[in-house]
């Protein structure tokens, strides 16, 4: 709505998404059990909301980590899906994130990726070409001005010393 004329056309003329997938973050720091005023409740809560009210769109999937554990919530349209067919999709999906830590368990598999640095800016290209075992690296950062400037002048006048 807060774009031109010509980009809500766009947007209006797509199909309308009818899954909703949700990742609502690692809340295991948020939640010090020694320190903090609120913690999230051990027993059940019940649910979430009425069966009755209306659903956002006909499949949600709620994810969250936990006690280092990923959790995922699945709400659906019973009047669009039977709970036989959610529940195998769920199981499928299951299936492939445990063979999905499978693979990247095998050590020749281990590797990083661009977005497990985003603050360096580096390609997978340039990453694939480290000379330290990605194993041993904890964060990269980009170079400060002043570093660049060491580069540079390292680089420029390699004989200078």
């Amino acid at each position: 709505y807060l774009g031109g004329e010509a980009a809500q056309q766009t947007l209006a003329a797509l199909a309308v998404p009818r899954i909703t997938f949700n990742y609502l973050g690692q809340f295991d720091a948020s939640f010090d059990e020694e320190q903090a005023l609120f913690t999230p409740a051990r027993e059940a809560k019940g649910e979430d909301q009425s069966a009755e009210a209306p659903l956002g769109n006909w499949l949600s999937i709620n994810g969250q980590v936990y006690g280092g554990e990923l959790s995922l919530g699945w709400s659906f349209s019973q009047a669009m899906f039977e709970p036989a067919t959610i529940q195998r999709l769920a199981d499928e999906y299951a299936e492939e994130l445990r063979a999905l830590i499978e693979h990247c368990s095998q050590p020749e598999h281990r590797g990083v990726t661009p977005s497990d640095f985003p603050l360096a800016g580096l390609s997978q290209q340039q990453l694939d070409r480290l000379p330290v075992p990605v194993a041993q690296i904890e964060d990269l950062y980009p170079l400060s001005p002043m570093q660049q400037g060491m580069l540079f002048h390292t680089l420029y006048e390699q004989a200078a010393g």
